[in-house]
């Protein structure tokens, strides 16, 4: 009897460890508002278009949980969905603290919660899943910068970064070197999970589902603010440039990065200053909505999972630390 609180202070200690993470991104959500001044609403031209832009920004959210909890499931750890909504909800504004590995470790951090859960191996597969959910999203984005404006060298930057990304994401060699980076980064040794060439051309298709949602509800967003026409490249900007916005580890959220590439983006399509800066800052506005939509999804899932989900109880040989 004496031994039971002991066997409890683990996972206690997961649990304070992830809210203490929840409390700090959202004041850090609050700081990055503030300091970059974007709640700003432009004028609506098409609301039909704003409407289904929300509707198709919802779907990608949820769709973004389900791609995570096939994530998990590739490595043995069967969750249910509402487990999977609740981590990457709970965890979606970590991208706003300094350091671009804390949303990967929030939802890690949720469930391995769950008694016999390893955080050490699900933060590896939250990084691994995000390679292949920034791999998706230029595979969708690239092509948007092939022949803009008569901008070859655009066209082959996009190719070379996509090139470069496929070969860390399917290379095992190349695989090592990124080990590195994340060494860079953490200051110490860190083994990545590898997966096999084929889980991850099964895994990419439902991240892809949700960029393409997203890029869809980008596009309606776009032709809800503009009278102008709009080619199909405008959707396909939308991946491109978070992925641009992730990789840039000086931005929390990609903040700047994703509006200044936006601007240059619809200035090469031929908008006005004026309009390019419209569409990309509003767009932050639009993509913020979605994220307070994840995350209240997350907190209901969170709040009235049932106590005991079986579904959630990963398998017994990844109890290691």
């Amino acid at each position: 009897m004496t031994n039971a609180p002991a066997a409890k202070k683990p996972h206690m200690s997961k649990k304070l460890a992830f809210n203490l993470f929840l409390y700090a991104s959202l004041l850090a959500l609050a700081y990055a508002l503030y300091r970059a001044d974007y709640l700003r609403m432009p004028r609506v031209i098409e609301p039909g278009a704003i409407v289904a832009a929300f509707l198709l920004l919802f779907a990608g959210a949820l769709n973004n949980a389900f791609a995570w909890r096939r994530s998990m499931a590739l490595f043995g750890y069967a969750a249910s969905m509402r487990e999977a909504i609740a981590g990457v909800g709970l965890s979606i504004f970590g991208k706003y603290l300094p350091g671009k590995l804390w949303i990967l470790l929030g939802r890690a951090a949720y469930s391995a919660k769950q008694p016999g859960r390893s955080f050490k191996k699900l933060s590896l597969i939250s990084v691994r899943a995000q390679l292949v959910t920034i791999w998706a999203a230029m595979t969708l984005g690239a092509p948007a910068l092939i022949g803009l404006a008569g901008q070859p060298r655009l066209g082959w930057l996009a190719v070379t970064l996509w090139t470069a990304l496929t070969i860390v994401v399917f290379s095992r060699k190349a695989n090592a070197l990124f080990e590195w980076l994340i060494k860079l980064l953490l200051r110490r040794d860190q083994e990545l999970l590898w997966l096999s060439a084929g889980d991850t051309l099964r895994l990419a298709p439902r991240f892809a589902i949700t960029w393409l949602l997203w890029a869809a509800g980008f596009y309606a967003w776009c032709v809800g603010l503009v009278e102008a026409p709009l080619s199909w490249r405008v959707a396909l900007a939308f991946p491109l440039t978070v992925a641009l916005g992730i990789m840039a580890l000086f931005a929390p959220g990609g903040l700047g990065v994703r509006e200044g590439l936006l601007v240059l983006f619809f200035g090469l399509e031929g908008f006005s200053l004026t309009e390019a800066t419209t569409l990309a800052v509003s767009a932050r506005l639009w993509f913020l909505v979605g994220e307070f939509f994840a995350f209240a999804c997350g907190l209901a899932a969170h709040r009235y999972r049932p106590r005991q989900d079986a579904t959630t109880a990963g398998p017994a040989n990844h109890s290691e630390s």
